[in-house]
């Protein structure tokens, strides 16, 4: 035989490269060596070990680890496992755990659980009564201290009355209730009644009157509920402290009245109806009287009566209705315009009940 041409040995020779490449893919093997297809159930694609969205090992991406799976990802703990993340056992990117039984990011208990973290603590008067039955009838600082060793309310009424012993009520900072009358009147030597600050209720009449040495009154940031409250002839009286920043109704009558050196009114912002008469009478210092914010209801009478040298009353202004008579009289530099006729009109002639009277105040 001649020899064969070149056109035709080329052509030979690709067939038999094209037969060897098909023979080595059934095989399942690349000329590589490397593990084959990508979306498959076994075997992965581009990467060192492990597989790629399917039923097997997953998706590590070129890591050491998994992803979304039991295992964990790229940290030293798991997401999205049975570990932890925000559940009840030590969590994720704090020292215990977070919004569960445990606590959250600090080293006081809780966070949003059933222990405590930042949660209000319990007051004094929170917890329930120790009654003493009857009347508290107090002769010397003895009778306070003995009080307090055993109860922390009166079912019934506390006097201290016509005494000139007592000096301080802060050994009666364990009452928390009155139900009948609390009643301090005519003592020459009390100067301190801060002791009453954890007083909550007083059922029938709060009477603060004659208190010839007390200058201020501080102690009441507690009361909520009071029947009565009168504050009378009290000649050194020149300041109602922080006033009764708690206090949101009485029941009956709320009187101010002979306090000669009582510049100003103010502390009452819960306050939000008086069931009986509002009166602030014969109060020879009186200036302003202002805050009450919350007021709206007046049960009977409104009496502003004898005040020499009242200018304003503008935290009168928010009553929303007087169900007995209006009374501004003897107000002698009040503005009668602006002040009494403004205080009718700002209520309102048809939600006052009874007679309507402003008179011997300033001009206009």
């Amino acid at each position: 035989m001649g020899r064969m041409p070149q056109c035709l040995l080329r052509s030979l020779l690709l067939s038999l490269g094209l037969l060897l490449l098909g023979a080595c893919a059934e095989s399942g093997e690349l000329a590589s060596g490397l593990p084959d297809d990508d979306d498959d159930v076994t075997a992965d694609d581009d990467d060192v070990t492990a597989d790629d969205d399917d039923a097997a090992d997953d998706d590590d991406d070129d890591d050491a680890a998994d992803d979304d799976d039991a295992a964990d990802d790229d940290d030293a703990a798991d997401d999205d496992d049975a570990a932890d993340d925000d559940d009840a056992t030590p969590d994720d990117d704090d020292v215990a755990d977070d919004d569960d039984v445990a606590d959250d990011d600090d080293a006081t208990p809780d966070d949003d659980d059933v222990a405590d973290d930042d949660d209000a603590t319990a007051g004094p008067c929170d917890g329930p009564r120790t009654w003493l039955t009857g009347d508290l009838v107090v002769a010397d600082a003895g009778d306070l201290s003995d009080f307090c060793a055993v109860y922390d309310a009166v079912d019934g009424d506390l006097l201290l009355e016509n005494n000139s012993s007592v000096l301080t009520l802060v050994s009666l900072s364990c009452l928390c209730e009155v139900t009948g009358d609390l009643k301090i009147e005519a003592v020459s030597s009390l100067v301190e009644l801060s002791g009453l600050n954890n007083l909550q209720s007083v059922g029938g009449e709060l009477k603060l009157k004659a208190m010839s040495a007390a200058v201020s009154l501080p102690a009441f940031t507690s009361l909520t509920e009071v029947g009565d409250l009168k504050i009378e002839n009290n000649p050194a009286l020149v300041s109602l402290g922080l006033g009764f920043p708690a206090l949101t109704s009485v029941a009956d009558e709320l009187k101010i009245k002979e306090c000669g050196v009582l510049p100003a009114v103010g502390g009452f912002p819960e306050l939000a109806s008086v069931g009986g008469h509002l009166k602030f009478e014969d109060n020879t210092a009186l200036v302003s009287i202002d805050g009450f914010a919350q007021l709206g209801p007046v049960g009977d009478e409104l009496k502003v009566d004898g005040n020499g040298v009242l200018i304003a009353m503008n935290g009168l202004f928010g009553i929303t209705s007087v169900a007995g008579h209006f009374k501004v009289e003897d107000n002698p530099v009040l503005s009668t315009q602006w002040q009494a006729e403004g205080l009718r009109d700002a209520i309102g002639v048809a939600n006052i009940g009874g007679d309507v009277t402003i008179s011997g105040n300033g001009l206009p």
